[in-house]
């Protein structure tokens, strides 16, 4: 396979899913973000063009499961709360 072929199939699959996140952010044109998002969300893309930064991409949302509140300590809350308001 002609490697401008390969380079040509990728950024194609690129704009594609960059486009499908655009639209899914009720956006028309496909901006820096959409193209870090699909990149970072697939696994193949990922590998490609792992060491690359791309400019005014941010990062992944991303919230450790440990910050996340549990649903003991959240019900041990609305306990004490309902306590204090008696």
């Amino acid at each position: 396979m002609d490697i401008t072929f390969g380079l040509s199939l990728k950024t194609a699959e690129v704009l594609e899913l960059a486009g499908n996140a655009a639209r899914d952010n009720k956006k028309t044109r496909i901006i820096p973000r959409h193209i870090q998002l699909v990149v970072r969300n697939d696994e193949e893309l990922n590998k490609l063009l792992g060491r690359v930064t791309i400019a005014n991409g941010g990062v992944l949302p991303n919230i450790h499961q440990n910050m996340l509140p549990n649903k003991k300590a959240k019900a041990f809350c609305e306990c004490l709360c309902y306590m204090k308001l008696e």
